[in-house]
């Protein structure tokens, strides 16, 4: 089974801040299947549908791309993770500099739609920054970009802001500006409601 699998067949609305119970069970028989006595001699002496319930709020606030991460991590672990270690496995600890330069990177691929970010919250953190981003280096705006990343993660976190990057939305022409025919109008017009559909699907959790 590809470990993108280990996320999918959540066949129910998950509750508020926790993950679907199909997604934990998933998790759970993918770290059994690893790790053997190991995972139960860790866990084996609690009700297993208690440790998934704790789990499953715990984990609540992250994406499917973060938990197949932090799956996949587990591949080169002699040892199963404890909840707070899976956690960092699925979402490590973002440098503040490290995080500038993939901002500046993506931010400037996102004009070809070509961007990919690792974090969310750095997508909102630059978005906070507008131009200010690429118009000073790190060393000038180092103490703005700190608060700007730890609002933005706070954010996302709490689920104020979305964790997933939207697609980038290309504009149209103003009226008059350009002259296209019924072919090239329909054709756009079929592309947008394919990126809103697909910025839809990505805002949703599977099911």
């Amino acid at each position: 089974m590809d470990t993108t699998d280990v996320m999918q067949g959540a066949s129910s609305t998950p509750k508020p801040r926790a993950l679907p119970d199909a997604w934990v069970e998933r998790l759970f028989q993918r770290m059994e299947d690893r790790y053997g006595s190991m995972w139960a001699d860790r866990y084996g002496a609690f009700p297993r549908a208690r440790v998934m319930q704790t789990w499953a709020e715990d984990l609540g606030d992250l994406t499917r791309e973060e938990l197949v991460r932090g799956v996949d991590a587990c591949r080169t672990r002699k040892f199963p993770p404890t909840l707070p270690e899976f956690r960092e496995l699925c979402r490590p600890e973002v440098l503040p500099e490290d995080a500038f330069l993939e901002a500046v990177e993506q931010m400037r691929r996102r004009v070809d739609g070509l961007d990919n970010w690792t974090s969310a919250a750095v997508f909102w953190a630059a978005v906070a920054m507008g131009n200010d981003l690429m118009a000073h280096p790190y060393a000038v705006v180092k103490g703005r970009w700190a608060r700007e990343l730890d609002k933005a993660q706070r954010g996302v976190d709490s689920g104020m802001l979305s964790n997933t990057v939207p697609q980038r939305m290309v504009a149209l022409p103003s009226p008059g500006a350009e002259t296209v025919t019924a072919e090239d109008a329909q054709r756009r017009a079929a592309e947008l409601k394919r990126r809103i559909a697909g910025l839809a699907e990505s805002m949703a959790m599977p099911t």
